[in-house]
C-alpha cells in the first residue's frame, strides 16, 4: 500500500494516522515516581508512589493505543453516530462512522451557558455539532448516541409530540 508522510501524518488510501516519529516523545514518556514530577491536574491525586502494577500497564496500553489510533475516510452511504457530553464547563462531540471517529468539537461553555440545566447543555452541544457537521448530514442520518438517560428521553418525547 502506497503512503505519504506529510504534516506529521502518514496517508493512505481510506487512512490517516499519526507519523510514527511524531509519537516518540509519548512512547519515550517516562512513569512519574512522585507527586512532584506530576505536571496533569488529574494525577496530582495520586498518593501513593511509586504507582502500582496495574496503573503502569494502564499507562503503556494508553500510550500504545494513543500510536495505533488513527482516524478514517469519511465513506459515503455509512450513517453517521454524533456522541455527545456536556459538564459545568464545557460541551463536547463526536463523530463517528462504523465505530470509529472521523471528527470531533469541543467548546467552552460562555458564562450564561454555564448556568443552564444538565439538559439544556446537552441540547446545545447537539445542536453546535449538528451546526459545526451540517455539510455531512445532507444525506445521512445521523445516529444520537447521548450519555444521559433524561435528556434522550426529552428528546424522544419531543419527536412523539409532532
Amino acid at each position: 500500500m502506497t503512503s505519504l508522510r506529510m504534516l506529521g501524518y502518514d496517508i493512505s488510501y481510506q487512512n490517516l494516522k499519526p507519523d510514527p516519529k511524531r509519537l516518540q516523545a509519548l512512547f519515550d514518556l517516562p512513569i512519574q515516581s512522585s507527586s512532584k514530577e506530576l505536571k496533569a491536574r488529574p494525577l496530582l491525586l495520586a498518593s501513593h508512589f511509586p504507582i502500582g502494577p496495574k496503573a503502569e500497564r494502564a499507562f503503556t496500553e494508553l500510550k500504545s493505543d494513543l500510536g495505533k489510533a488513527s482516524l478514517g475516510a469519511i465513506q459515503a452511504g455509512v450513517p453517521f453516530e454524533l456522541g455527545i457530553d456536556a459538564s459545568d464547563n464545557a460541551i463536547a462531540a463526536v463523530l463517528s462512522q462504523g465505530g470509529r471517529p472521523v471528527a470531533c468539537m469541543s467548546h467552552t461553555l460562555s458564562h450564561c451557558e454555564k448556568h443552564y440545566p444538565a439538559v439544556e447543555k446537552e441540547a446545545t452541544a447537539v445542536i453546535e455539532a449538528v451546526r459545526k457537521w451540517q455539510h455531512f448530514s445532507k444525506d445521512v442520518i445521523l445516529l444520537l448516541s447521548l450519555i444521559k438517560k433524561p435528556f434522550r428521553s426529552c428528546l424522544t418525547s419531543a419527536t412523539m409530540a409532532r
